[in-house]
């Protein structure tokens, strides 16, 4: 299975699935399971099935990025 390459984030859907988030992170589906144990990680879970909201997914990604430093 390939991935499916991302050019836009409305491509991605409003729900998405742990591979979604694996995808856009470019890491391993067992990874980003392991990311979604976070307490802080954006997910519902049904039943069995986690689903990532879309835009909670983007705005956690920018909180966790550590800032850049400004060169003087």
């Amino acid at each position: 299975m390939t991935k499916q390459r991302i050019t836009d984030v409305d491509q991605l859907p409003l729900m998405m699935k742990m591979r979604d988030v694996a995808n856009v992170m470019d890491i391993a589906l067992r990874r980003a399971y392991e990311l979604a144990q976070n307490p802080t990680f954006p997910k519902i879970v049904v039943g069995k099935s986690i689903r990532v909201p879309r835009d909670a997914f983007f705005r956690w990604l920018d909180q966790e990025t550590p800032p850049k430093e400004v060169s003087a």
